[in-house]
C-alpha cells in the first residue's frame, strides 16, 4: 500500500513542480520581453502617425451631429483649430444650410522630437513627423464623413479661413417690438413689424388670437435668434418664454406657435 500511495506522491509533487517551473519561466519571458519592449528606442515617425490618425478621430467625434447652418469658410475657421497637433484646413465649399453640403479639406501634420530615457523602463524615442490630409464633408441633421484625400493634390499656401459675422437680432429688437404692439392696429401689425425689421435672414411671424391676443415673433435662425412678445387682450406687454430646443434646425423654428400651441 505504501508503495503506491508513495508513488502518487511523488507524480504529484514533480507535476506541482514542473508546472511551477513552466510558470516562472514565462514569467520570465515575459518579464524580459516588456524589458526590451520598453528598452527599445520607438520610431518617431510611427509616433507622429499614430497622434495624426488620433487627431482625425478626435475631429470626426468633435464635428458630430450637424445641428449648425454655416458657411463651409466659418466652420473651417471656427472648427479646426484647437488641437495638438497642426490642422490647417485648405479648401472649403458649400454650407450646412438645409440641401447643401459643407466640404472641408485639412492637412494634419504631427511632429515628434526626440527623446532619452532618464530612467528604467523610460521612453525613448526617434525625432519624427508624419503628415496626412482628410475630406470632411457636412449635411445637416447627418454626421460628418471623413476619407483620405492625397495630399499633394491640395493646396500648399493658402489664406486661412475667416468665420463669416453670425447674423442676429438687434439688441433693441425686444422694444421695438413692444412700441408696435403698443400702439398698433391689428390689422397693420405683419406690415409694421416686417417694415421694421427688412433685413436679410431676419424671419417675422405675426398673428391676432381669437381671444385678442396680438403675438409677434421675430428671429434668426442661423444664430438660433428668437423673441416672441405678446399684447395681451387687456393692453398688456410681455415677452413669451417657450422651448428653445424648437430653434434647432428641423424643429418649428421661430413662429407665434412657440406661445399659441407650445410644445408638449
Amino acid at each position: 500500500m505504501a508503495g503506491p500511495l508513495m508513488e502518487k506522491i511523488m507524480r504529484w509533487v514533480a507535476t506541482v513542480f514542473v508546472v511551477g517551473l513552466a510558470v516562472v519561466v514565462v514569467g520570465v519571458i515575459a518579464f524580459v520581453v516588456l524589458f526590451f519592449d520598453a528598452a527599445r528606442t520607438k520610431d518617431g515617425d510611427e509616433i507622429a502617425a499614430r497622434n495624426v490618425s488620433a487627431t482625425a478621430d478626435a475631429i470626426v467625434e468633435d464635428l458630430g451631429y450637424q445641428r449648425d447652418t454655416a458657411d463651409a469658410e466659418t466652420l473651417a475657421a471656427e472648427r479646426f483649430g484647437h488641437y495638438s497637433v497642426v490642422v490647417t484646413p485648405v479648401a472649403w465649399s458649400g454650407s450646412t444650410r438645409q440641401g447643401e453640403e459643407a466640404v472641408i479639406d485639412v492637412r494634419i501634420l504631427a511632429t515628434v522630437e526626440a527623446q532619452s530615457a532618464t530612467a528604467v523602463f523610460g521612453a525613448s524615442n526617434t525625432e519624427g513627423s508624419a503628415e496626412r490630409c482628410y475630406r470632411f464633408r457636412l449635411i445637416i441633421h447627418e454626421y460628418p464623413v471623413r476619407t483620405d484625400v492625397d495630399c499633394a493634390s491640395l493646396p500648399d499656401d493658402v489664406d486661412p479661413p475667416v468665420a463669416a459675422a453670425r447674423p442676429e437680432l438687434p439688441d433693441d429688437a425686444e422694444n421695438r417690438v413692444r412700441a408696435i404692439l403698443e400702439d398698433v392696429d391689428p390689422a397693420e401689425l405683419a406690415m409694421r413689424v416686417q417694415a421694421e425689421f427688412p433685413e436679410p435672414g431676419v424671419s417675422v411671424d405675426t398673428t391676432t388670437t381669437d381671444s385678442g391676443e396680438s403675438v409677434v415673433a421675430v428671429g434668426v435662425a442661423e444664430s438660433k435668434d428668437c423673441i416672441v412678445v405678446v399684447r395681451a387682450a387687456d393692453g398688456s406687454v410681455f415677452r413669451a418664454s417657450f422651448d428653445r430646443v424648437q430653434l434647432e434646425p428641423g424643429e418649428g423654428g421661430c413662429r407665434v406657435d412657440l406661445y399659441t400651441a407650445p410644445a408638449l
